[in-house]
């Protein structure tokens, strides 16, 4: 019994010590009150504070007691920060349907399916305690036309209160209510219309940090085709949007953290900067100055949003404890932190996931960093190998139990894809910066660095690409959280031991690599050339046939962009051919998947008829890609303000465009491309002819066919059987095919018997989306094609579908 209160002196002797404890129990305050998630009313938190304060002055003169009342002070203060905030949560609006005047009050959250803006306005009422507090509104609109920070918009839309539901994955209750409210946002509209009133409010200062950070996103979109814009973006912005399928790819392999703006890759940057200083014979504190400047400028230029600010302080946190070595002080500085952030917004410190990896990283790469470098100082210093390894094995040691908690899913070729990867990224992101910022001034010269540093990322792409689809790659674990709790406990435990009987520093110079490294970097180079003379990316999907032919084919890829079209086609002579885009910006990495890198011109842009999903994604194209000429039906949906933003950007780019009203032919080296529909001016009469109903727009879609020799391909868009059975009435003898686009990603209505007989496909791709809400393909759209011996192709099933049309008839199929 005596060593407690000694114990308890020790601390209370301990201004720093006292400290410490006060910030945790304000945390611990925080923690109860959101396992309770009661709001309480101010009466009982005026009693509470009231006796606490007045102990507190009572007793202040004896230290002990003292601390234990300063302690409960805290704690019911963070109870109070938390319940306080509560309250504010619990919005009811008056009607579902509304419409309100806001300002768009944070960067917007842009993504492949659409952009979240966060728009502010005090037009809405909550509870009747605070009807007069601003609220913020999370409304999801299309990609574009695209608003800002600081518009004043006018919106209309149907509200909702978020509520919890229960996640499909983990089988726990996802608090969707509580993650916005880390974010600020209390209500959803959905079904929404928004239209600007004003431009430039909000904060000036801000609002040129966004412009200037938008100005870099676009250099990056200018120097690299996607996916690896999407990943120079990842790891110098944070920003993952135009990686498409690699995110899962990155996921699979345990490396997604490179692409995401965290104390690990300031870090990164920190160790970097401190490096350079370090051979210039800098000083060591004048270099962490240096360091914490360019963290610094690192968060300005890139927004300053609320995770990169956060990133900036781990990272700051980082430098504080491993390059001034002021392990006492660190320990109030992590509480401090915390603390801070928790009084501006409560409801990080158990809602916010980001926030409790960020600090669980930050943490690792302060505490465990010390013991991973005892167990790799064999390995090299050269670029940075072993600080990048330490660094994030660390980082990944301590974030893996929540990890594991949270998402469930243990990556068993992680050590392995971190350690092939990890050494890339300082010179990636080092190399990215340079061509960034070289390509404003003068474009050319940034461009050459950009192709440098396209290899390296080719490399990272590869390496993951082939261990994420290793069938064991992952598997699915839930750790509860008692089990969160052991583990942490355990490895707390095993610093404390190695602390006390860890072996003093090796300062002599690291050995010459060993054998291990040797094998590393064999591995590397099997793997290299593997991708290289396999084509990374294909594997034979159905047989492969000999071409002896000297022509050279024309290659045809089916894109897997979801539910929706698009057919990229390379011919002899280089020219490409892009037949719809998809519905949105997932076309922009199913082209960087199957274009060379530094290629950006499209030479023809066929949109055979105005539905998003088909037209959708070309705004992205238009934006990405010099698109020489448009070929389209003639039909604008003026009504559509997405189609108009689509026409207005063409027109704005000057791209030569021609309305289809008759049928027309032209040879494309070896090729002949030949439209057989529309033949005439849909845009006065867009029914089927002969048909006297209302067909729909799937009816005016443009209909092509490319010919090699004596392979045909069919592109036949959205059309149905009415538009069928009039080509087989008129141009029957235009239709036989070996591979036929079958029309309207299979559904129900298209596809009829007799007109697929009259193709006869050898071959059948269907541009699918998995597990779509149309149930396409139909089983009769299947059926029907199975009765002609058709092989089935189907990008919900293989991914890119990539054929190759040759003069001579044998094809070569491979999908992605």
């Amino acid at each position: 019994m005596g060593i407690r209160p000694y114990r308890i002196a020790v601390v209370a002797h301990s201004k720093s010590k006292t400290f410490f404890v006060c910030g945790l129990s304000f945390l611990s305050g925080i923690a109860v009150a959101t396992l309770v998630n009661k709001a309480v009313g101010w009466g009982h938190w005026y009693f509470l504070f009231l006796s606490g304060g007045g102990l507190t002055a009572v007793f202040w003169q004896h230290r002990n007691a003292r601390l234990i009342f300063l302690s409960a002070l805290f704690f019911l203060f963070g109870c109070y920060r938390y319940s306080s905030a509560l309250e504010l949560v619990v919005v009811q609006p008056r009607a579902v349907a509304q419409s309100f005047v806001g300002l768009i009050a944070a960067e917007p959250d842009a993504r492949e399916d659409g952009v979240r803006y966060v728009v502010e306005t005090n037009q809405l009422k909550s509870t009747a305690k605070n009807a007069a507090r601003s609220l913020s509104v999370l409304v999801k609109m299309p990609l574009y036309p695209r608003y800002a920070y600081g518009d004043l918009v006018r919106v209309a839309c149907d509200l909702e209160a978020p509520e919890a539901f229960q996640d499909q994955d983990t089988g726990r209750p996802f608090h969707y209510d509580k993650y916005l409210a880390t974010q600020g946002v209390s209500l959803v509209c959905r079904r929404p219309e928004m239209a600007v009133i004003k431009s430039g409010g909000g904060n000036s200062f801000y609002r040129q940090l966004l412009a200037v950070k938008q100005s870099l996103e676009f250099q990056v979109a200018r120097l690299w085709n996607e996916p690896y814009a999407g990943f120079m973006a990842g790891i110098l912005f944070g920003y993952r949007g135009g990686l498409g399928n690699m995110n899962l790819v990155f996921q699979r392999t345990g490396v997604a953290h490179i692409l995401a703006i965290s104390g690990y890759n300031i870090s990164i940057i920190a160790a970097v900067l401190i490096t350079i200083c370090v051979r210039l014979c800098i000083s060591r504190k004048f270099s962490f100055w240096l360091a914490s400047i360019g963290i610094v400028l690192f968060v300005l230029f890139t927004g300053a949003g609320g995770s990169v600010v956060r990133a900036g302080i781990m990272g700051l946190l980082v430098l504080v404890g491993k390059y001034l070595g002021r392990p006492r002080h660190l320990a109030n500085a992590f509480v401090f932190t915390a603390g801070l952030m928790n009084f501006f917004n409560p409801f990080l410190l158990f809602w916010d996931v980001g926030f409790q990896l960020s600090f669980l990283a930050t943490l690792g790469i302060i505490y465990i960093s010390p013991v991973f470098g005892s167990w790799f100082r064999r390995l090299p210093e050269a670029a940075g190998l072993r600080e990048s390894t330490v660094t994030t094995f660390s980082a990944i040691l301590a974030t893996l139990p929540l990890t594991l908690y949270q998402f469930g899913t243990l990556s068993l070729v992680a050590p392995v894809a971190n350690l092939l990867i990890l050494w890339t990224i300082p010179g990636l992101m080092a190399s990215g910066a340079v061509a960034v910022v070289l390509s404003l001034w003068y474009f050319p010269l940034g461009d050459l660095i950009a192709w440098a540093s396209w290899f390296g990322m080719r490399y990272v792409v590869t390496v993951t690409s082939w261990l994420a689809g290793l069938p064991w790659a992952t598997f699915q674990f839930f750790l509860p959280w008692w089990g969160v709790v052991i583990v942490y406990s355990l490895i707390v435990y095993y610093l404390l031991v190695w602390g006390k009987h860890s072996p003093a520093r090796d300062t002599s110079p690291p050995p010459a690599p060993t054998s291990k490294i040797i094998v590393i970097a064999a591995a590397l180079v099997i793997i290299w050339g593997w991708s290289t003379l396999k084509h990374v990316g294909y594997s034979p999907a159905v047989g492969v046939n000999v071409n002896n032919e000297s022509a050279r084919p024309v290659r045809v890829t089916f894109l897997d962009i979801g539910q929706g079209d698009a057919t990229l086609i390379n011919f002899a002579d280089g020219e490409q051919m892009l037949v719809d885009c998809g519905k949105d910006a997932r076309i922009l990495p199913a082209l960087g998947r199957n274009m060379s890198p530094g290629d950006r011109e499209i030479d023809y842009l066929v949109v055979t008829h105005p539905d998003n999903d088909h037209y959708g994604g070309c705004i992205d194209v238009l934006r990405r890609f010099r698109v020489r000429h448009i070929f389209y039906n003639g039909l604008r949906k003026e009504k559509d303000a997405y189609w108009n933003f689509f026409w207005d950007s063409a027109q704005h780019k000057g791209v030569e465009y021609t309305e289809v009203r008759e049928q027309r032919q032209w040879t494309i080296a070896s090729s002949t491309i030949a439209i057989i529909y529309p033949d005439h001016d849909v845009t006065r009469d867009p029914h089927v002819p002969g048909l006297s109903r209302d067909t729909g727009d799937n009816n005016t879609s443009v209909v092509m066919k490319i010919a090699v020799g004596n392979t045909a391909l069919l592109l036949t868009g959205d059309m149905e059987v009415p538009l069928e059975d009039y080509l087989l009435e008129k141009y029957r003898d235009q239709l036989p095919a070996t591979v036929l686009k079958v029309g309207h990603h299979g559904s129900a209505g298209a596809s009829g018997q007799a007109f697929v007989n009259a193709v006869h496909p050898r071959y059948a791709t269907i541009s699918v989306g998995k597990n779509n809400d149309y149930g396409h393909p139909t089983r009769r759209a299947l059926r029907h094609l199975q009765n002609v011996g058709s092989a089935i192709l189907r990008t919900d099933e293989l991914g890119d579908i990539n054929i190759e049309l040759t003069s001579g008839g044998p094809i070569e199929i491979k999908s992605r």
